[in-house]
């Protein structure tokens, strides 16, 4: 008898409104979270591949700026390699000592990621040049994953004339 007044007392709750608005809360407390699981784990993943992009670049830059140049190169894609012979590449960096001397760092101001078929990735930044001197730069890179890790494919840099006219 008891459990038959149990019964009654769960099946009139269950059709109370109290029940439905119990029911809609859990259900977009369970939406939710999930959207912000899968928003944290999005936006972890692209801050984990710009900080690899940056890290690329800046090192890039820096290798290019003490004189390292054929570490530099190394650290070009396969198709930059292709189309520029390392005697070209360390010709440019010899002929445009603006460009990387007292190299200081990078600001990026803009990226994008482009996953592509075959599990490669796509990366383009832009932003200022910071040398040692407090002259600042623009940059553009492109980059592209090889081997699993971010390597050159194109790169754009430009300083103010009077940058240039240190180093005549």
């Amino acid at each position: 008898m008891f459990k038959r007044f149990l019964n009654k007392i769960i099946i009139k709750y269950m059709k109370s409104n109290t029940f439905k608005i119990l029911k809609i809360a859990i259900t977009i407390l369970i939406i939710v979270g999930l959207l912000g699981a899968v928003i944290k784990y999005g936006i972890g993943k692209y801050s984990k591949a710009l900080e690899n992009v940056s890290n690329t670049a800046t090192e890039f830059m820096q290798l290019n700026s003490d004189g390292k140049i054929k570490d530099a190169y190394a650290m070009t894609s396969i198709e930059f390699q292709e189309q520029n012979s390392f005697e070209q590449y360390e010709d440019f960096i010899n002929s445009m000592p603006a460009l990387f001397k007292d190299f200081q760092s990078i600001q990026i101001q803009s990226s994008d990621f482009e996953s592509q078929l075959g599990g490669s990735t796509n990366s383009n930044i832009s932003g200022n040049t910071i040398y040692n001197n407090n002259d600042i730069g623009t940059f553009e890179f492109a980059l592209i994953s090889e081997s699993n890790s971010y390597k050159i494919l194109e790169f754009s840099l430009r300083a103010g004339i009077d940058r240039y006219n240190l180093y005549k």
